[in-house]
């Protein structure tokens, strides 16, 4: 929807769409991986990547000059690793399309935390945007995703013992 607002896209917008993508594939693969590796060993080759790919862009950039940059840094790290902890566990047992329709959550929070933490101020297309995807994900829940769900637990993975 911002893409479609108007208007050219400026790099950082194009950025966070490729980011979108990579996670949207990412979903996929953890799916792919958890029906085949244990939750932990998952998210652990997750970690260790994050933290091969993160080294390099620290050694090079610096590392943060004040302890409110540490502590923001630190907090960002804790909330990072729990959504991506909770995100691959919750992959193990739902179908995909319905993950991917909950994680759209993510920038509805962005919004909300926005608009009471920093004072900004949301226009119609954002307002619109997050109605559509706090709809998308009931529908996902509720309704789309049930045939899918209930033929999920025929893995024979133990899925049974939930």
């Amino acid at each position: 929807m911002v893409l479609c607002a108007g208007g050219r896209p400026s790099l950082y917008e194009w950025l966070a769409v490729g980011g979108a993508l990579c996670s949207g594939l990412a979903l996929t693969f953890i799916r792919k991986l958890n029906r085949t590796d244990n939750l932990h060993v998952v998210f652990f080759s997750q970690s260790v990547c994050g933290l091969v790919l993160m080294a390099p862009t620290v050694c090079f950039a610096g590392f943060p000059a004040t302890r409110t940059a540490w502590a923001a840094g630190l907090l960002l790290t804790f909330f990072d690793t729990a959504g991506q902890y909770f995100m691959t566990h919750g992959m193990t047992r739902t179908p995909v399309a319905a993950a991917g329709s909950l994680l759209m959550l993510s920038p509805v929070v962005s919004l909300a935390v926005g608009l009471f933490a920093f004072g900004e101020t949301l226009d119609f297309l954002q307002v619109s945007g997050c109605a559509l995807i706090l709809t998308g994900g009931m529908l996902s829940v509720t309704g789309a995703s049930a045939p899918a769900r209930s033929g999920s637990a025929d893995r024979g993975s133990g899925a049974s013992s939930a």
